[in-house]
Formats: C-alpha cells, sequence, structure tokens
C-alpha cells in the first residue's frame, strides 16, 4: 500500500514549518501488501499556500529462495487455495504532492510505479498434485491517493493532528505473468494496484524534545475492501521516530541530521472467496536509521535503511531481508 501522501518523509523543513518530519509508506509482495519502516506521520503540517514536491525510492530485497525451496513450502501451507510466492526484490516509486490550503490543513495527493523481479509461485491443485509458475518480472502503475491532514493542536506541548486517506483503484491490476501461459492476471497481492477502493485513518503527534532532537509517533489503520471476490488485508501501523539535528539553528544550511525509527506493521490475513488466505498477513517490527541532509530551506535528501528485527507472519511465507529508502523533497 501506498498508505497515503501523508508517507513521504521530511525532518524539520522550514518551507513546511518549525515542526519535525512527516514521513511515508508503503506495504505480502505488491505495493499494498510489502510494507515496513518509514511509516511514521509527524503532527506537522504545511503551511498556508506551500506546495512540497517529493520524490521517493523503496528498495525491498527478500530472502533467496530456489524453486526447490519454493515446493517443499508450498506443501507446508495449510487451507484451501494453497499457493507460496516469491520475490527477489521489489521497487517502488513514488511522487507525493501536497499543498497547504489553510492554516491547518493540507491536500495531497500520490501515485507511484511499481516492480517485482523474478516473481514465482509455488501452488496446489484440487487434486493436490504441485504447480509451479515462473512470473519473471511484473510491472505497472499503482493505485493513486487521495489525503488530507489536519493539525487540531498546536502549542508547547508539541502538535496532535488527525490524518485520512482515499486510494483510488485507478492502477494496473490486470499484470500477468510472463511465463509463457498468459492465462488470467496474477492475484491482487502479486498487482501493482489492488482495483479496490481503500481507507485510511490516523493520528500524529510531533514535539521538539530540545533545540536539537524531535520526536513524532503516530498510529494508523487503513480498511481494505474487496475486489473480485479477494480481499487484501486490513493494515495497522505504529511508528516512533526521532531526529538529532547537528546544526545549532533550524535555518542554518546546509543541514545534517540522523534518525533512527522504530514501525510496528500488523497485516490481517488475504481473503479469497470469503475465506481467509492461511499464510498472508502477519506482525514484524522494523527499525530504521537514517540520514537527512537539508541543502535550503526549500530541498532536501533523505536515506534510510529498514530492518527487520521481528517477523511473526501466518503460516508459511517469504521474509523480508531489509528495506532501503531515499527521497528527495522539495518545497515552493
Amino acid at each position: 500500500m501506498i498508505l497515503s501522501a501523508l508517507a513521504l518523509y521530511l525532518l524539520s523543513c522550514p518551507a513546511v514549518s518549525n515542526d519535525p518530519p512527516f514521513s511515508s509508506v508503503r506495504k505480502d509482495h505488491g505495493p499494498g501488501t510489502s510494507g515496513g519502516g518509514l511509516l511514521t506521520q509527524s503532527g506537522a503540517v504545511l503551511k498556508l499556500g506551500a506546495v512540497s514536491l517529493s520524490v521517493r525510492l523503496d528498495y525491498t530485497l527478500f530472502e533467496r529462495l530456489s524453486e526447490t525451496q519454493i515446493r517443499d513450502r508450498t506443501f507446508k501451507v495449510s487451507g484451501d487455495h494453497v499457493h507460496f510466492d516469491a520475490a527477489r526484490w521489489t521497487l517502488l516509486e513514488s511522487i507525493d504532492v501536497a499543498v497547504g490550503v489553510a492554516e491547518d490543513l493540507q491536500l495531497g495527493f500520490a501515485f507511484g510505479y511499481y516492480r517485482a523481479n523474478d516473481l514465482r509461485e509455488g501452488h496446489l491443485h484440487g487434486d493436490g498434485s504441485y504447480g509451479f509458475h515462473d512470473f519473471a518480472d511484473v510491472s505497472g502503475m499503482t493505485d493513486q491517493w487521495i489525503n488530507a491532514k489536519w493539525r487540531a493542536l498546536k502549542g508547547p506541548e508539541g502538535s496532535f493532528a488527525l490524518f485520512a486517506g482515499v486510494k483510488l483503484p485507478f492502477g494496473d491490476d490486470d499484470e500477468v505473468g510472463e511465463d509463457g501461459t498468459r492465462n488470467e492476471p496474477l492475484e491482487p497481492s502479486l498487482q501493482p494496484g489492488s482495483g479496490a477502493f481503500d481507507v485510511a485513518l490516523g493520528t500524529a503527534y510531533s514535539r521538539w524534545l530540545s533545540e536539537n532532537v524531535t520526536l513524532d509517533t503516530s498510529v494508523s489503520y487503513t480498511y481494505r475492501t474487496e475486489e473480485d471476490h479477494f480481499k487484501i488485508g486490513d493494515l495497522v501501523l505504529f511508528g516512533i521516530a526521532v531526529a538529532h539535528r547537528f546544526t545549532e539553528n533550524v535555518r542554518t544550511f546546509p543541514q545534517p541530521s540522523v534518525f533512527l525509527e522504530a514501525n510496528v506493521r500488523h497485516l490481517f490475513r488475504n481473503e479469497e472467496d470469503g475465506e481467509r488466505v492461511r499464510n498472508s498477513g502477519g506482525t514484524a517490527l522494523f527499525l530504521s536509521p537514517g540520514f537527512r541532509f537539508g541543502f535550503s530551506e526549500r530541498a532536501s535528501l533523505t536515506l534510510s535503511v529498514q530492518i527487520p528485527v521481528v517477523q511473526a507472519l501466518h503460516d508459511k511465507q517469504q521474509e523480508t531481508l531489509l528495506k532501503v529508502a531515499m527521497g528527495v523533497t522539495v518545497s515552493l
């Protein structure tokens, strides 16, 4: 999932406000389901009339599995509609545009392009026999998000905001594998777009701990709807991030900063034909050290490595080795 355009990471840029960062999202293998890291939202909002443009790359590397390992894990999956999916890596390129439309309100729009490398699937037929598909690479446009954030409180004790987003199902949701079969589209959890409307709601709180240190924390829930008898599991995200600025003054540039972020992501199981897919969803904890370099009041670069510390996945699933995110933000 792109959860929302509120998801791209910023760190206390004066063109946005003097409040701390606001950051970003993404989510089994499709962009709606392979997530973790850089998910902590901020209580900050854009100033009235300000425009922010963010371009970001999210690279996810998964554990390497041979065709034999995929077969063995497929036979260990329980339930009906048994299948086991594996990709080598995924790349999500996203663009976020946000505008300050009132003193404490901003609106935004986000979209992206997704690619999964070396996507393969093992599955069991109704008679218990095994089948294997090598889908090769899958790519396409993601669904789009329209979102809003409203700062409800601002004062010496920090800023508190409510945010919401609606996902539009206009991405590519009919991609097929490149294994020569070309029979039917891949299931929604493997597609760049899900073909369904989603809604996200959340809260965020930010404050200065000192002149150089900021704290952000947020929690959000994404409700996903069903399309073609398939429903990707709902998503719960919790994040907390602490950032340290090396310059004494927030208006001094260039401005290097470092941050450490912890995120808990819980994915509910997918549902197919009204039944839960056993080997989908689960809970994961990511720790993300990162670096941000502010070139000026209007431009910054952020780099982060997201490390999975805990992956309590349901049944047999492919695990994530690490994620790397890089973003450039320009404020007007």
